[in-house]
């Protein structure tokens, strides 16, 4: 299947620290791991080749212009066919990108790896950081880094939250209007959550850097952000209506017969009963139906038995999406609070 991990010898092509992640996948790796430890257990050591596509007509071989193919070096399977305007970021430089944030600034790899056969590759780091809701609700920063083969994900660096008592994550880039307009000022003085590099685009890593630089301020603004939200008491009415709409198309105007009831269900339930919603952040609160989304996202979401296809539609897919809107509603009940 497209969406499985790649697999040599029953393992895996991911790498780890620390405690089996939520996506369950991979091999373990010491935290203090060198760059190319990482690289090797992440099975990455490969490299993305390039070859001019051609093709055959009446026994004539041409030559399809301004493409290429991209393929693995380790096995020979093609990844895509692209533009020759493409630039690749190897699998080596993202994990590359972070040796000198390892090395001077505290940060620690947590999780690397390869999807879809390869198309898509990521790291993505704790850094130094971490915040407190309440009693009971810590938030950490980490850095997530991601390219892809097929022309599906510029190459994508992002501040990433995990929720810890319930490991859910939530990318900080996925704010409401106000955080985005002022990400879109950040030359004016604002701040950036994510920086996108189209694949018709050098990837410098020191200019990435330097655009994520204010990442302090971004996530000091994402909690003053949740802390609003756990502060907004939500009623029952409130929470149904939340979730209709969410699974709502809203092309389809007011008819709601498109919402599938078992999954309608299933969030209600996990808002209400899931991992870390008993904690007094989240009971109740704005800020509970967005942990309850992401806790169903990345754990209870049913049907995706691959672990491989669940973290891609996690990060990367409809799911971060779907993320992204629940930030959006529960933003939009807290102003009218």
């Amino acid at each position: 299947m497209a969406h499985e991990v790649y697999t040599i010898d029953g393992k895996a092509s991911v790498a780890y620290t620390g405690a089996v992640p939520w996506h369950g996948l991979g091999q373990s790796v010491d935290h203090d791991a060198s760059i190319e430890e990482w690289r090797r257990q992440a099975m990455l050591e490969w490299r993305v080749n390039e070859a001019p596509v051609i093709f055959n007509v009446n026994g004539e071989a041409r030559n399809f212009r301004d493409r290429k193919v991209l393929y693995r070096s380790d096995n020979g399977e093609p990844l895509s066919v692209v533009t020759s305007r493409y630039k690749v970021v190897q699998p080596e430089d993202v994990l590359e990108f972070f040796r000198s944030l390892v090395s001077s600034h505290g940060f620690r790899i947590d999780t690397a790896g390869s999807l879809r056969g390869g198309r898509r590759v990521w790291a993505l780091a704790k850094t130094n950081r971490e915040a407190r809701l309440g009693r009971r609700d810590v938030i950490r920063p980490y850095l997530l880094l991601a390219t892809s083969y097929d022309a599906g994900l510029a190459t994508t660096a992002a501040l990433t939250t995990v929720r810890v008592v319930c490991n859910n994550t939530l990318q900080i880039a996925y704010l409401g209007a106000e955080q985005e307009r002022a990400a879109a000022n950040y030359a004016d003085g604002g701040y950036k959550q994510s920086v996108k590099v189209p694949h018709i685009s050098i990837f410098d890593p020191d200019a990435v850097k330097l655009d994520l630089g204010l990442m302090d301020k971004s996530f000091a603004e994402f909690m003053q952000t949740i802390d609003a939200l756990s502060n907004v008491r939500v009623t029952r009415e409130q929470a149904v209506q939340f979730f209709m709409d969410l699974l709502h198309d809203k092309k389809r105007g007011d008819d709601y017969s498109d919402v599938p009831k078992r999954v309608m269900k299933t969030m209600l339930n996990t808002y209400d009963h899931g991992v870390g919603q008993d904690t007094e952040t989240a009971r109740g609160t704005a800020w509970g139906l967005v942990t309850a989304v992401t806790r169903y996202l990345d754990h209870e979401r049913p049907g995706r038995r691959v672990s491989g296809a669940k973290l891609d539609y996690a990060w990367f897919g409809q799911g971060s999406l779907m993320k992204q809107r629940a930030m959006r509603e529960a933003s939009k009940i807290a102003a009218m609070a």
